[in-house]
């Protein structure tokens, strides 16, 4: 199975701090995918061959963090129905 993130979290709340994700390559190679919320602080996403987050149904924060160089969006969101705070380069 190549669902292909660097991480990737199935209907969880995901909290990623002070990290580099960085280089994933598959045919789904976003840095993070998650069905749920994601709170991501001081983390840097970078050369990733597709989107640098890929978030369904969940609320997102993204907070002094870097996304960059990535092969698609920077952000992708899917019917994120809750609050989306984004401090990012």
């Amino acid at each position: 199975l190549d669902v292909g993130a660097g991480i990737g979290a199935l209907f969880a709340r995901l909290v990623l701090r002070d990290c580099l994700i960085a280089g994933n390559r598959s045919a789904f190679a976003s840095a993070v995918s998650i069905l749920g919320d994601l709170d991501l602080r001081g983390c840097t996403l970078v050369d990733n061959a597709s989107e640098g987050i890929v978030l369904s149904r969940g609320a997102l924060l993204v907070e002094h963090s870097i996304l960059w160089r990535n092969g698609g969006p920077a952000i992708q969101l899917f019917g994120a129905g809750r609050e989306q705070r984004i401090h990012a380069l």
